[in-house]
């Protein structure tokens, strides 16, 4: 919820029956009397004091527009002397103020020498912070026609100077960075400068997000973590952002603050709607996006920017910092290029930094395929032509950052997607340039077939059974024909077949055995996700026992995909207690039921 807090100006009183406009010294002072005379100085009241006769105000007037060199305007008591006229302070002018008589005698005077005296102008504030893409008002006083005063930015292209009357200048932030004011002037003495410094807001994040709505079991890690996203979305590139929820009558609420070196500090607190459906099935990705090259992160730049034709769409990132480097963000973005606003069902699973880089390509894969097979997922909207930041994402030197997404259509329509992924050092815009690149291995990005159909066959009594995921041929890619070593993020659906010619109820064992390296896994067997533990070689660490009764033949559907951080190729192991029996080709029973999207 937002308070929009207007600031109090004092009371407002309507004088119409005399008004004198005087060019005193140039400047825009005003006699009004009604039931009282005030004196003003262009918008601001100098004073008010009781009625005066004609013959006096008129006095006053005449004195006002010709004042003498040396001004010397006293209070005594409720009174002001060292005027034409002596004016008082009366109870009731002193109630209007809110103050009492003798201390506002001593206020008017001091504004009258002020104004009347032939001081050295002087900026209303020591510096002044103008946010990037803002205006803000700064002014000269006294300020005096006669004294020409000219100011200037002496860097034009951070701060735009624009002056709007009465001494007062209209400053705007045109770039993140220092300037200074310098004032010139017919006056012989010179007249300060001002400092003035251009910052971004840390973060921009409005009302909020106003709404979630998500798909399948609400748990609070969820809306936490879809509503930290949003937040890192809407901040300048290496802001911090603590996030608290807080007490309200009218439902949830969250209180977010966002801190960034060089940016103006934000924190806004606001209501938030959360919305839960059944979990559905998602369907199938049609291609897969993977940002693995250049895997280092060596310097700023764009290390992947491309549209895919048409959703669902599958979305593989991993990025490590160059050891001993800045900190570095990750900026991750979502381009809708239609003319159309686009409802879009996600998943998004982000994980890092970690000096791991196994635990963070495997966390992100393993709670993929655990939200898929649930029918998880979230609704984000994407703009008509536009592009959404979906997560800012710190990455320190020598650690790795790394994710998988999933995006679909929701209207039933479907239409091309853009993914683009940055990395910003912060301190300015987001770099528009490709990043450098300086991998050693075989890393790939591109956009790739979203999966690798095979069948295989298991007899059991035969020779072992090898699935082989992550190895040659590999995937090109669709436009360019670039090579995806390691097929990471493309899912093999196997559809195994078991068969058992024996006259006895036989067991066959299928595991896990790396090929290439350290490697983890998240294997599906029938729609059931199996969280594998670091491979071994050989013959590999068992998952799971199927026992087939004498004659029987069974269809085990198997997906796999190969994880960012791992070593592939990696393999699926299908064995039994050999019998010598010679291995044969068995027809599949049926279509395979995909559970990984």
């Amino acid at each position: 919820m937002f308070r929009v807090i207007k600031p109090s100006y004092g009371r407002q009183v309507i004088y119409i029956l005399l008004l004198f406009t005087l060019p005193v010294l140039g400047l825009p002072v005003q006699v009004e009397q009604n039931d009282s005379v005030l004196v003003k100085y262009g918008d601001k009241t100098l004073l008010e004091a009781e009625a005066l006769e004609s013959a006096d105000l008129e006095a006053l007037k005449k004195w006002l527009a010709a004042p003498p060199k040396q001004v010397d305007v006293r209070a005594e008591g409720t009174s002001l002397l060292g005027l034409p006229v002596k004016l008082v302070i009366s109870n009731s002018v002193a109630q209007r103020w809110k103050s009492e008589p003798k201390g506002l005698a001593t206020l008017f005077a001091q504004r009258l020498n002020k104004l009347l005296s032939n001081t050295t102008p002087e900026w209303d504030q020591s510096g002044k912070v103008v946010p990037l893409g803002e205006s803000r008002v700064v002014s000269l006083s006294p300020y005096r026609l006669e004294d020409q005063i000219q100011v200037t930015s002496d860097n034009p292209e951070v701060v735009e100077v624009k002056e709007v009357g009465e001494g007062k200048f209209q400053l705007r932030g045109l770039t993140a960075g220092r300037a200074s004011l310098s004032v010139s002037s017919t006056r012989s003495e010179a007249i300060p400068s001002l400092p003035v410094s251009v910052q971004p807001w840390a973060a921009r994040w409005g009302e909020g997000p106003r709404k979630f709505t998500f798909w399948g079991e609400l748990k609070e890690s969820r809306i936490r973590e879809s509503l930290a996203r949003w937040l890192s979305a809407r901040t300048v590139v290496g802001a911090k952002v603590d996030l608290e929820e807080v007490e309200t009558k009218d439902g949830r609420a969250f209180k977010a603050r966002a801190t960034a070196e060089g940016a103006l500090s934000v924190e806004n607190t606001f209501p938030l709607e959360v919305q839960s459906q059944a979990g559905a099935p998602l369907e199938p990705a049609r291609t897969v996006f993977l940002s693995n090259h250049p895997e280092r992160l060596v310097s700023d730049g764009i290390l992947f920017e491309r549209t895919a034709p048409a959703t669902p769409v599958r979305f593989m990132w991993h990025h490590r910092n160059e050891p001993g480097s800045a900190d570095r963000s990750l900026v991750l973005q979502l381009s809708n290029p239609t003319g159309v606003t686009r409802r879009m069902r996600m998943l998004w699973y982000s994980y890092g930094p970690s000096p791991d880089e196994i635990h963070v390509g495997h966390t992100a894969a393993l709670d993929y395929a655990a939200a898929a097979v649930r029918g998880w997922g979230e609704e984000i909207v994407l703009p008509a032509q536009g592009t959404r930041t979906i997560e800012i994402r710190s990455v320190k030197g020598g650690q790795t950052a790394s994710g998988m997404a999933y995006l679909a259509d929701l209207a039933g329509s479907v239409g091309p997607i853009g993914v683009k992924v940055l990395a910003s050092s912060g301190g300015g815009p987001l770099p528009v340039e490709p990043a450098a690149e300086r991998d050693p291995g075989r890393t790939a990005s591109g956009v790739f077939s979203a999966d690798i159909k095979l069948d295989a066959s298991h007899l059991l009594g035969g020779p072992f059974t090898y699935l082989e995921f992550g190895g040659e041929p590999y995937e090109k890619d669709l436009d360019k024909g670039y090579p995806s070593y390691g097929n990471f993020g493309t899912v093999y659906r196997a559809r195994l077949m078991l068969k058992n010619p024996l006259q006895e109820e036989k067991e066959a064992v299928v595991g896990f055995a790396s090929g290439g390296g350290a490697a983890r896994g998240v294997l599906a067997l029938d729609g059931e996700i199996y969280n594998l533990p670091m491979g071994t070689s050989g013959e590999g660490l068992p998952v799971r026992k199927y026992l087939l009764a004498p004659g029987e033949v069974r269809q085990v559907d198997v997906e796999l995909f190969p994880q960012a951080g791992s070593n592939y190729p990696v393999r699926i192991v299908v064995k039994s207690d050999y019998a010598r029996l010679e291995k044969t080709d068995i027809e599949p029973l049926r279509p395979l039921r995909s559970a990984i999207p």
